[in-house]
């Protein structure tokens, strides 16, 4: 191993003595020889740690007295001031040692706990407040001039004093009450595992935990950020991998040895000498949230595969920034892997949360419940106020936490933040616009960062809580410490074989290296390195990381045991405290033997050959294809579509499977994709001719662009931009010209081989310039193949203006006419219009227009089978810019409703969700009237009813139900009754005597809303009450009350005749006491609007006719009346009262027929069975007054409104056993019944039934557990 950073007595006697000097015979010392000497070795030390006191004491305490003594030795022959105010880095560093020293040894209550006393009295020295001071002084030097830890986050008290204790860490004596006050709660618990050093220390301090310990323990939890995080991180992963101890490696565990030397001992002290009882259960990985532009184009919860014992159910609970409740369940199937279970891993987009999100588990055979919290850090303002910022690694993905001090930042950086605020950078730039983002991050934006130097982030918008705007600083310090080692060797696969995760691929275990550069070496010079398989449980090894200088660079090689077998694995290094571990993951797959074959003229790869040493499971995915020939792995496309990768997975049955990419060519490029921003199958590596009208239409016309053969040019790390091209394409004897340069910036993570362009930069270009009809985008290569393209991009304005009328429909031949702006490059011949219903694009008709004709066109199409939604797209066969398909993004398109002859959607989709509804016409460009009324009406009442408000809205509702329909449907109108309802039944019942709520008002009280919440009290509304029985608290029967609300109050206003004023909730209160909680509840007027149903306006555009059970008594003497009938009555009109009123003769051609006896037998037996099931006493009330209701007023005429409001019932999904009072065989003979009786009520009274759909709709919307209030 390395030589650790230590100091011996050995080497201060050796610098005492580099100090003694003969001059004329005479012997002297010199001090700052001394100092020189010792000081050397001390600032060599200093460069590869953050803290003073990880610097080893090889005799412990003798080590400190040592020094001491010949400190002591050194300033009787100069003075401390001096050495203050004229001293060398040396000087600054031995002094600064000892300082920290004296910290560790002397510093406590014998001091009265200052720490100047025990300094001053070592080295034979009064105490002096401004010597102290200055020796303070003196020491900040030193750690700014040696890049030491300073602690920003210290901020007051005594800063000096602090600083130095804390480079002390906690002491030797009180090491033991760390670990058993602090450290062995999370022992004991079983969410150790999941515990990150961030939460602990952050839990230390607010749950008042350090009041009754040792001070330095209070100091170093309070002020040592950011090293108490890394200290208390490390002793998590000792405790969790101590079963991997050996006390010859004590290193490993990243801690001085001391203080693992005190964990080793109190592990020893508990009951039986082991730990993780706790968390034996399982062995799981912390999830953890990242943002991957490569995978995601939102930030993402990562849960890892997690060992498990038995089935688990999973649960994540979050609050979003607003302190809304969310919670979404888990499917995590467990898969076997060498005996043991794991679940598999899950990306999750759950948003922006408020501080984190807890992840519940519960055990199937125990049902205990274990709960983890999964941190979603903010970046926290200078004054301590979270923002909403999220700040993202580029290098790893993960989510940083800056905490509350001013926390070290990595050079590369993904920023997530709110539309509408502003960020800038002070110590580095925006390396990208801001890109908005949607789903569950709708609202927010994300842009690349780059950081130069220390600096801050000033950020200017709505604060955490997205209530109030706010303005605020958050400070970083930029991780300059050199870069970090990373993995090279000779043994590494082709360029053209990679993982998706970006790992190295290494094919001869005997060639890999850890490389260091320069500028890092000394950070991990003494760093303890260990080999970890991933996709097996079981295997560690320690690295000697015996660094040598090659060239620029230190290397080390990496001897790799005997065993070696293909796999994943990971080298993990840990550096000093105070810097984070690095992991190197890395694959090792013994290839050999490739071989790669071309297309002619060197065009993509088509096949890739290789030999495998030793078996490996090996899995072909999507397009990709695999063989063997004699030991010869071949691989290849299923169907040469242009995709840029074959791909296999490997060790798929493991833990840790792996996607192996095979790139076909060096140059690729990728769109963005609904899966993730650049799903590696949708990479392609042929040239493509994009017209700029296709660009036009596409809102994110970004593509990735990959170039393996790029050369930077440059030091390895910040990968520089890719130069691009516009260059004209004209005749071979014109001479190209490049129109335009862009240089594309990187963005890829760990990988710095994919750029990302817009092509809209170039279309804009393109359709600016008259002259030029089409231009390439090219990428100049480096190995003599000159200019490679990317794109073709024309200018394609075919079809322009495309635009269809349509006539007919229904029962009739339907005739588009088609037409559009002919331009110089529309195509002339292999024109043809392809109708499809919709989801078929494949499918349909093809109408082949005439080749060379000038639009217009004129196609007659016969009836439709199908009834929905139907396409009518443009298709080019023969172009000069190639094909253009049904499919293509930038094929014209038209959209309209079609149905057969008859059909007719109530009757087909009675259950219909309005969902459902609106997805099945959403985007109709054109709908002939006739079909809308005659196929349609049922769908379009659904979609006007859920998702449409406004002035047109409402004209359109009430001219399908009638103004007084929709009046008495109402809860609010005059009539209506009111009752306030406890658990222990009514309390007060008070009726509508008087609304402002008329037909001439509604239009304004309800445009602004959905007619499905019309059932709520209207913003502006006035009200009289009367009382119809008689209340303790709010007066006799046949008192009144005014009800009043406008814009400006919160709450409805309940005013008595006698002068009191009461809020709504409150005088629910005073209603339903002495009950605790209540409803408010308007009462149906089932008379008027159900038992005997009204005739609804929409009914009169329906051609068909309902038969009637009974045939009624007539008139003989009453004439035939050969108008219309109409109701005599100014209330509503039911079929009942039309026909008592008008003639039979014409009322039956114009509304129903007598039904045939066999069918009024089925009616009669159908009412009986409903009249029994509604006798129940299970059955819901309300829908057993709906029920019986109707039958007892039509009999079976009224089966159409039983079969009506079940089905919408089944539509909501409030079918349920509580509801239907069907216990005896789970309902199945209840939905026998409505079956039967939906299939007669289509036969007979088809019209009734699309009015009793509606009906329904509206009683269940506005009636069915809609209060208009509650406590």
């Amino acid at each position: 191993m390395p030589v650790l950073a230590s100091i011996s007595c050995e080497l201060i006697q050796e610098s005492c003595l580099a100090s003694r000097y003969v001059d004329r015979g005479q012997e002297y010392r010199d001090p700052n020889l001394f100092a020189r000497h010792l000081g050397q070795a001390v600032l060599e030390r200093f460069s590869g740690i953050r803290l003073i006191g990880e610097i080893e004491r090889r005799e412990g305490e003798e080590t400190f007295k040592a020094l001491r003594d010949a400190l002591r030795d050194a300033l009787s022959r100069t003075s401390l001031g001096q050495v203050c105010q004229a001293g060398s880095p040396p000087w600054r560093a031995v002094l600064s040692l000892y300082f920290v020293w004296t910290g560790i040894f002397a510093f406590g209550e014998k001091a009265g706990h200052d720490l100047w006393p025990p300094v001053m009295e070592g080295l034979g020295l009064p105490v002096d407040g401004n010597l102290a001071n200055r020796c303070g002084l003196l020491f900040a030097q030193c750690l700014k001039e040696n890049r030491l830890e300073e602690f920003e986050a210290l901020k007051d008290g005594h800063r000096f004093v602090t600083r130095i204790l804390l480079h002390g860490l906690i002491p030797h004596k009180h090491i033991h009450r760390f670990i058993t006050d602090l450290i062995e709660p999370e022992l004991r618990s079983h969410l150790g595992v999941y515990t990150t050093g961030e939460h602990l220390v952050r839990k230390w301090k607010q749950k008042g935990m350090l009041a009754y310990l040792p001070r330095p323990i209070q100091r170093f939890i309070e002020h040592g950020d950011p090293v108490n995080v890394n200290i208390a991180e490390r002793f998590l992963d000792m405790a969790n991998r101590w079963d991997e101890d050996d006390p010859a490696l004590w290193r490993q565990w990243g801690l001085p040895q001391y203080m693992v030397n005190a964990f080793r001992n109190h592990v020893r002290s508990r009951d039986g000498g082991t730990i993780r009882k706790s968390w034996a259960p399982a062995s799981k990985e912390r999830p953890y949230f990242y943002f991957d532009l490569q995978q995601s184009e939102v930030p993402l919860l990562h849960i890892p595969a997690q060992q498990m014992k038995s089935p688990v159910d999973f649960q994540l609970k979050w609050r979003d920034l607003q302190g809304g409740e969310r919670q979404q369940s888990l499917q995590m199937n467990l898969t076997p892997v060498d005996g043991s279970h794991y679940t598999e891993p899950q990306d999750l987009d759950v948003g922006p949360c408020d501080d984190g999100i807890n992840l519940e588990a519960r055990d199937r055979s125990s049902g205990t419940v274990s709960t983890q919290f999964i941190q979603a850090p903010m970046a926290t303002s200078n004054g301590g106020a979270r923002l909403p910022l999220y700040l993202f690694s580029r290098s790893t993905g993960k989510l940083l936490d800056l905490g509350g001090g001013k926390r070290a930042l990595p050079e590369e950086l993904l920023l997530v933040y709110p539309n509408d605020s502003t960020l800038e950078v002070r110590g580095g730039r925006l390396s990208s616009e801001p890109e908005r983002m949607a789903g569950s991050w709708s609202g927010w934006q994300y842009a690349l960062c780059t950081l130069e130097n220390d600096g801050s982030f000033d950020y200017r918008g709505p604060d955490a809580s997205f209530r109030a705007e706010t303005s605020a600083t958050v400070d970083f310090s930029f991780n300059s410490l050199g870069e970090t080692p990373y993995l090279e060797g000779r043994g590494q696969a082709p360029p053209w074989l990679r993982s998706l995760e970006g790992w190295p691929i290494f094919k001869d275990p005997d060639q890999i290296a850890v490389v260091c550069p320069e500028g890092g070496y000394p950070v991990w010079r003494n760093a303890f390195g260990k080999l970890i398989r991933r996709d097996q449980t079981g295997f560690t090894q320690a690295i000697d990381l015996a660094f040598r200088k090659q060239g620029a660079e230190y290397e080390v090689g990496i001897a790799f045991p005997p065993q070696w077998e293909p796999g994943v694995y990971e080298i993990h290094l840990r550096g000093p405290l105070g810097i984070e571990d690095v992991i190197l993951p890395f694959i090792y797959l013994p290839l050999s033997d490739f071989e790669l074959v071309r297309e002619p003229e060197t065009g993509p790869v088509s096949e890739f050959r290789f030999r495998c040493g030793q078996k490996v499971v090996m899995e072909p995915l999507f397009h990709t294809t695999m063989g063997d020939e004699s030991g010869i792995i071949v691989l290849s496309l299923q169907q040469d579509r242009g995709q840029a990768f074959c791909g296999i997975k490997v060790f798929a049955h493991s833990r840790m499977p792996v996607t192996l990419l095979l790139a076909r060519s060096d140059l690729r490029w990728s769109r963005r994709s609904d899966r993730g921003l650049f799903h590696w199958d949708l990479w392609r590596c042929r040239p493509e001719e994009i017209p700029v009208q296709r660009l036009d239409e596409i809102s994110d016309a970004r593509v990735a662009v990959q170039f393996d053969s790029f050369s930077p040019g440059g030091a390895r790390g910040r990968s520089p931009k890719l130069q691009l091209l516009l260059k004209t394409l004209g005749e071979k004897t014109e001479e190209e010209q490049t129109l335009y340069s862009y240089d594309a910036p990187a963005f890829r993570r760990n990988v710095n081989d994919t750029w990302l362009v817009d092509l809209k930069k170039f279309s804009d270009l393109i359709k600016s310039l008259r002259s030029v009809e089409a231009a390439a985008v090219t990428v100049r290569s480096f190995d003599g193949r000159g200019e490679l393209v990317l794109f073709t991009i024309l200018k394609h304005p075919a079809f322009k203006d495309f635009r269809v009328e349509l006539a007919g429909g229904g029962e009739k031949t339907e005739r588009l006419k088609i037409s559009w702006t002919p331009q110089r490059n529309d195509p002339q011949t292999g024109r043809f219009v392809r109708i499809y219903p919709e989801g078929e694009p494949r499918g349909g008709t093809l109408y082949r227009l005439q080749d060379g004709a000038a639009p217009p066109f004129e196609i007659p199409i016969g009836a439709t089978d199908k009834p929905g939604c139907w396409y009518l797209r443009m298709e080019a066969h023969r172009s000069r810019f190639g094909a253009l398909s049904a499919a293509s993004d930038s094929a014209p398109s038209f959209k309209w409703l079609r149905a057969p002859q008859g059909w007719a959607d109530w009757l087909e989709w009675p259950e219909i969700k309005a969902k459902e509804a609106l997805e099945r016409t959403s985007g109709i460009q054109a709908v002939s009237k006739e079909t809308l009324q005659r196929s349609f009406p049922w769908s379009n009442f659904l979609v006007r009813f859920h998702y449409d408000k406004g002035e047109d809205c409402f004209e359109c509702i009430r001219s399908m139900l009638g103004e007084k329909t929709l009046e008495i449907l109402l809860p609010y109108t005059r009539g209506t009754v009111w009752e306030a309802k406890a658990a222990s039944g009514s309390k007060v019942s008070v009726q509508i005597i008087d609304s402002s709520a008329e037909p001439a008002t509604l239009k304004n009280l309800l445009s602004g809303k959905e007619p499905c919440g019309w059932y709520t009290i209207p913003d502006e509304i006035e009200l009289e009450l009367s009382m119809l029985y008689s209340h303790r608290d709010l007066g006799k029967a046949g008192s009144l009350w005014k009800c009043r609300k406008t814009m400006k109050d919160d709450e409805v206003c309940f005013l008595s005749d006698a002068g009191r004023e009461l809020d709504l909730p409150v005088w629910l209160e005073d209603a339903v006491y002495p009950d605790q909680t209540g409803s408010l509840l308007a009462r149906c007027d089932l008379e008027q609007c159900w038992y005997a149903a009204p005739y609804l306006p929409i009914l009169k555009h329906i051609g068909r006719s309902d038969l009637f059970f009974a045939e009624p008594k007539k008139d003989p003497e009453q004439p035939v009346q050969k108008r219309r009938p109409q109701a005599h009555n100014t209330g509503l009109t039911t079929l009942g009262e039309l026909i008592k009123a008008q003639d039979w003769k014409t009322f039956t051609h114009q509304y129903f027929e007598v039904c045939k006896p066999q069918e009024r037998t089925e009616a009669d037996s159908l009412v009986e069975q409903w009249q029994k099931w509604g006798k129940r006493t299970t059955v819901n009330r309300f829908l057993g007054r709906m029920v019986m209701g109707r039958l007892r007023k039509d009999g079976p005429n009224g089966l159409s409104g039983v079969a009506a409001f079940i089905a919408r019932l089944r539509a909501r999904e409030l079918w349920t056993d509580a509801v239907r009072g069907w216990g005896a065989d789970g309902g199945k003979g209840i939905d026998r019944l409505y079956e039967r009786t939906l299939e007669l009520v289509r036969k007979t009274t088809p019209k009734a039934f699309l009015r009793d759909l509606i009906l329904s709709e509206i009683i269940i919307s506005w009636y069915w557990n809609q209060p208009l209030a509650k406590i």
